[in-house]
């Protein structure tokens, strides 16, 4: 039966072989392409952190850019986690305790130093869980947690490795990145191709916490200093080494220097912190002088010591107090002025040698700085220093663009005038990749002013290559439809059958099987006998 089936089959598709094997290569094909779209999309590490946290499509990973325009700091960052958690523990998607996975970066160049070896190369100053979200591939070592107290640590790529050291077997290795030490955790392979090229990874680059960056690099402020490159003094708070003794409620600052002589010497101190002055000298051998006031002043004594003297000088006010004392021999001339300012700083001892008073400021490792009582390893001004071009979340988004509009509330921006928010698990979709080839040719050109980082620089241009994917694998769909409509056509019109006979014929076979059921029914009866 089966066989006689199948031969009628062949027998009546025969004439139509030709566009039967071509309907059959176009679906292959437009199937090959949509496997391809989606190893495409699937092979971008940068746009799938949403699908290692929860690959079932409830959660989104969002990815906010600035307008050069704005000024975003950690600060920011922070207001925007409070905001966005809020809102989603209002609507039962977070519990109380839940934290956002997030991350955020900024573009920039640091100087990088071994020896006698010196590279200048791109940098990005990250924060958050960054490597979670752009997990690089790594070659050697391992990632460094941007959010550790210790900042000291760097992930570099391998041309950086083999210019430095010639090596990229170099974990535990130390660089200087503006004079302070560096440990290298992680050596990674940056992206290769034409679009990662052509995206910013053509040339070497490394990843630094964003202190780092702001401290002893540049940081790209193209966000909020009309393109320039900013870079912070790192000779301010909390920043330095102090000589002698002080104790202060605010940061300060010190700076000094020392000429020797045959006889005698002069000590003139300036503190700032007292809004009266007051001066007082001493002759031979000893002498004390102190001043207070109430704040913004300032309180000046100089001794002079013959023969091994010892002169003190205290001054007090609001902003804190310092109080200094010197013993010098006869043959030390030393100036040394001071200036004291209210930040971070609680106080600490420094002392040099015997007879000496540091004279040169030296900048503190992080692991120095760790270890010192009186300084914190993060400057607290950072908080408020800008440049963050980049901010991303891993957030609930259960339903289509939920995520993108909530972020959009509630940072309170105007879409594409003050930020672009991209949804990177709905970018690639079909309807969003019909937008993007719609949106041609206007789509290649920039008339907004944001500047992307090279991550979503690759997805855009991803989408470009992915649109006209889609295109063609739905003008594919097209054709075999209207290949397989031609072929029907063409049956019907050459059939060798009428309909009316095809009627008939089913009615027919309907009746059969209507009979026969009613003779079965009639055979299982039981005749009764009399």
């Amino acid at each position: 039966m089966i066989k006689k089936l199948l031969r009628k089959v062949k027998r009546a598709l025969s004439p139509y072989g030709k566009r039967l094997i071509a309907l059959v290569l176009i679906l292959v094909a437009a199937l090959l392409l949509g496997a391809y779209k989606d190893y495409a999309v699937s092979s971008l590490p940068d746009q799938n952190g949403w699908r290692n946290w929860i690959d079932d499509g409830s959660y989104g990973q969002i990815s906010i850019y600035f307008n050069h325009s704005l000024s975003v700091t950690p600060d920011s960052i922070r207001e925007y986690n409070y905001k966005i958690l809020k809102a989603l523990q209002e609507a039962a998607l977070k519990e109380e305790g839940d934290e956002l996975v997030y991350c955020y970066s900024a573009p920039g160049r640091v100087t990088i130093s071994r020896e006698s070896k010196s590279v200048d190369v791109k940098a990005v100053g990250v924060g958050g869980k960054f490597f979670y979200i752009h997990p690089t591939t790594l070659i050697k070592g391992s990632y460094f947690d941007p959010e550790a107290d210790m900042k000291d640590q760097i992930v570099i790529d391998e041309d950086t490795a083999w210019n430095l050291f010639g090596s990229s077997d170099i974990i535990g290795q130390v660089v200087d990145i503006g004079g302070i030490p560096h440990y290298i955790c992680g050596v990674v392979r940056r992206q290769s191709g034409k679009i990662a090229k052509a995206a910013g990874l053509d040339k070497p680059i490394v990843y630094v916490s964003f202190q780092t960056l702001v401290i002893y690099g540049t940081v790209d402020s193209s966000s909020f200093d009309g393109g320039q490159i900013q870079s912070i003094d790192p000779n301010e708070e909390g920043m330095y080494t102090y000589s002698g003794s002080e104790e202060g409620s605010g940061g300060s600052t010190s700076s000094g220097s020392k000429s020797s002589g045959d006889t005698g010497g002069s000590t003139p101190d300036t503190s700032s912190g007292a809004s009266g002055s007051a001066t007082a000298s001493g002759g031979s051998g000893q002498s004390a002088g102190t001043g207070s006031g109430s704040s913004n002043g300032t309180t000046t004594s100089s001794d002079n010591n013959d023969a091994g003297g010892t002169s003190s000088a205290s001054s007090s006010g609001e902003a804190g107090s310092e109080t200094g004392t010197d013993t010098s021999p006869a043959s030390a001339t030393e100036t040394g002025p001071a200036t004291a300012q209210g930040s971070s700083y609680s106080g600490g001892n420094y002392s040099g040698s015997s007879g000496s008073v540091p004279d040169v400021i030296q900048p503190l490792s992080y692991g120095e700085r760790a270890e010192a009582d009186s300084i914190s390893i993060i400057s607290t001004n950072l908080s408020g220093v800008a440049g963050i071009a980049c901010y991303e979340l891993i957030m609930p988004d259960s339903v289509d663009n939920y995520a993108t509009n909530l972020v959009k509330d509630k940072l309170g921006f105007k879409d594409n005038d003050d930020i672009i928010v991209m949804d990177s698990r709905m970018r690639f979709s079909l309807g969003s990749l019909i937008s993007i080839f719609k949106a041609f040719p206007a789509r290649s050109m920039q008339l907004t002013e944001f500047s992307y980082p090279y991550w979503e620089n690759i997805a855009r241009g991803w989408e470009d290559i992915l649109a006209m994917v889609v295109m063609a694998e739905l003008i594919l769909y097209v054709i075999a439809f209207l290949l397989l409509v031609w072929i029907v056509v063409s049956w019907y019109n050459n059939r060798t059958w009428k309909t009316r006979d095809i009627v008939k014929k089913v009615n027919d076979t309907i009746y059969d099987f209507q009979s026969h059921k009613k003779r079965r029914k009639g055979n299982g009866k039981i005749k009764k006998t009399s």
